[in-house]
Protein backbone atom coordinates (compact mmCIF):
# COMPACT_ATOMS: atom_id res chain seq x y z
CA UNK A 1 0.00 0.00 0.00
CA UNK A 2 1.43 3.35 -1.04
CA UNK A 3 1.78 6.00 1.64
CA UNK A 4 -0.56 8.95 1.40
CA UNK A 5 1.20 12.26 0.86
CA UNK A 6 -1.28 14.15 3.04
CA UNK A 7 -0.72 12.03 6.14
CA UNK A 8 1.78 13.47 8.58
CA UNK A 9 3.99 11.23 10.61
CA UNK A 10 6.62 11.83 13.24
CA UNK A 11 8.69 9.26 11.45
CA UNK A 12 8.90 11.23 8.19
CA UNK A 13 10.56 14.23 9.74
CA UNK A 14 13.99 14.41 11.23
CA UNK A 15 12.95 16.18 14.43
CA UNK A 16 15.69 16.92 16.95
CA UNK A 17 15.26 15.25 20.32
CA UNK A 18 14.99 17.76 23.20
CA UNK A 19 17.95 17.85 25.60
CA UNK A 20 15.65 16.88 28.47
CA UNK A 21 14.40 13.72 26.72
CA UNK A 22 15.13 10.53 28.66
CA UNK A 23 14.27 7.29 26.79
CA UNK A 24 14.49 5.30 30.03
CA UNK A 25 11.51 7.05 31.64
CA UNK A 26 8.99 5.14 29.51
CA UNK A 27 11.04 2.77 27.35
CA UNK A 28 9.78 2.18 23.85
CA UNK A 29 6.95 4.69 24.04
CA UNK A 30 8.56 7.76 22.52
CA UNK A 31 11.30 7.40 19.99
CA UNK A 32 11.22 10.93 18.58
CA UNK A 33 10.20 14.30 19.91
CA UNK A 34 6.76 15.56 18.94
CA UNK A 35 7.26 18.51 16.59
CA UNK A 36 6.50 21.99 17.92
CA UNK A 37 5.14 23.70 14.81
CA UNK A 38 5.76 27.31 13.86
CA UNK A 39 2.99 29.33 12.22
CA UNK A 40 4.71 28.99 8.84
CA UNK A 41 4.95 25.20 9.29
CA UNK A 42 1.24 25.03 10.14
CA UNK A 43 0.38 26.98 6.97
CA UNK A 44 2.67 24.70 4.97
CA UNK A 45 0.95 21.61 6.40
CA UNK A 46 -2.50 23.06 5.78
CA UNK A 47 -1.53 23.60 2.14
CA UNK A 48 0.07 20.19 1.63
CA UNK A 49 -2.29 18.18 3.82
CA UNK A 50 -5.38 18.47 1.63
CA UNK A 51 -6.40 15.28 -0.17
CA UNK A 52 -6.23 15.27 -3.96
CA UNK A 53 -10.01 15.31 -4.50
CA UNK A 54 -10.69 18.19 -2.12
CA UNK A 55 -10.79 20.87 -4.81
CA UNK A 56 -13.40 18.96 -6.80
CA UNK A 57 -15.48 18.04 -3.74
CA UNK A 58 -15.47 21.30 -1.75
CA UNK A 59 -16.24 24.46 -3.68
CA UNK A 60 -16.64 27.00 -0.89
CA UNK A 61 -16.83 27.22 2.90
CA UNK A 62 -18.24 29.95 5.11
CA UNK A 63 -16.00 30.55 8.11
CA UNK A 64 -17.68 32.32 10.99
CA UNK A 65 -14.21 32.61 12.54
CA UNK A 66 -12.93 34.58 9.56
CA UNK A 67 -16.26 36.27 8.81
CA UNK A 68 -16.31 35.26 5.17
CA UNK A 69 -16.15 32.63 2.47
CA UNK A 70 -13.01 30.73 1.52
CA UNK A 71 -12.57 28.61 -1.60
CA UNK A 72 -9.18 27.07 -0.83
CA UNK A 73 -9.80 23.64 0.77
CA UNK A 74 -6.68 24.10 2.93
CA UNK A 75 -8.46 26.99 4.68
CA UNK A 76 -11.73 25.12 5.28
CA UNK A 77 -11.09 24.48 8.95
CA UNK A 78 -13.04 24.76 12.18
CA UNK A 79 -11.28 26.48 15.07
CA UNK A 80 -10.53 24.37 18.13
CA UNK A 81 -12.33 26.96 20.25
CA UNK A 82 -15.60 26.39 18.38
CA UNK A 83 -18.44 25.30 20.68
CA UNK A 84 -19.02 22.31 18.40
CA UNK A 85 -15.47 21.09 18.98
CA UNK A 86 -14.93 21.63 22.69
CA UNK A 87 -18.50 21.02 23.89
CA UNK A 88 -19.87 18.71 21.21
CA UNK A 89 -22.94 20.91 20.72
CA UNK A 90 -23.87 21.46 17.11
CA UNK A 91 -26.57 21.23 14.50
CA UNK A 92 -25.95 20.75 10.83
CA UNK A 93 -27.81 20.00 7.64
CA UNK A 94 -26.74 19.33 4.09
CA UNK A 95 -28.40 20.38 0.86
CA UNK A 96 -27.76 19.77 -2.80
CA UNK A 97 -27.10 22.45 -5.36
CA UNK A 98 -29.02 21.54 -8.51
CA UNK A 99 -28.48 23.66 -11.63
CA UNK A 100 -27.26 26.54 -9.50
CA UNK A 101 -30.12 26.41 -6.99
CA UNK A 102 -30.05 25.15 -3.41
CA UNK A 103 -32.57 22.31 -3.53
CA UNK A 104 -35.48 22.79 -1.08
CA UNK A 105 -33.59 25.44 0.88
CA UNK A 106 -36.68 26.51 2.86
CA UNK A 107 -37.22 22.94 4.12
CA UNK A 108 -33.55 22.59 5.07
CA UNK A 109 -33.60 25.90 6.94
CA UNK A 110 -36.80 24.99 8.80
CA UNK A 111 -35.31 21.65 9.85
CA UNK A 112 -32.05 23.35 10.84
CA UNK A 113 -33.86 25.93 12.99
CA UNK A 114 -36.08 23.27 14.61
CA UNK A 115 -33.02 21.12 15.38
CA UNK A 116 -31.22 24.07 16.99
CA UNK A 117 -34.26 24.85 19.14
CA UNK A 118 -34.67 21.18 20.15
CA UNK A 119 -30.98 21.03 21.11
CA UNK A 120 -31.27 24.23 23.15
CA UNK A 121 -28.84 26.11 20.92
CA UNK A 122 -29.42 29.77 20.18
CA UNK A 123 -28.85 30.89 16.62
CA UNK A 124 -25.97 33.36 16.37
CA UNK A 125 -27.51 34.88 13.22
CA UNK A 126 -31.01 35.66 12.02
CA UNK A 127 -32.50 33.21 9.53
CA UNK A 128 -32.25 35.95 6.90
CA UNK A 129 -28.49 36.17 7.53
CA UNK A 130 -28.16 32.35 7.46
CA UNK A 131 -30.04 32.27 4.14
CA UNK A 132 -27.83 35.02 2.70
CA UNK A 133 -24.63 33.23 3.81
CA UNK A 134 -25.81 29.93 2.32
CA UNK A 135 -26.75 31.52 -1.00
CA UNK A 136 -23.50 33.49 -1.19
CA UNK A 137 -21.46 30.38 -0.31
CA UNK A 138 -23.33 28.32 -2.91
CA UNK A 139 -22.68 31.04 -5.50
CA UNK A 140 -18.97 31.08 -4.62
CA UNK A 141 -18.73 27.35 -5.17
Amino acid sequence: MASKAHEFSLWRENTPVPKSYNPNVVPGIRTQATPLLSASKVVERLNTGVHAQAASHFGAFYSSELGGIVTDPALMVVHMDDHMVHRGHSVFDTASIVHGHVYQLDRHLARFQASAEAAGLSMPYSMEKVTRVILDTAAAS
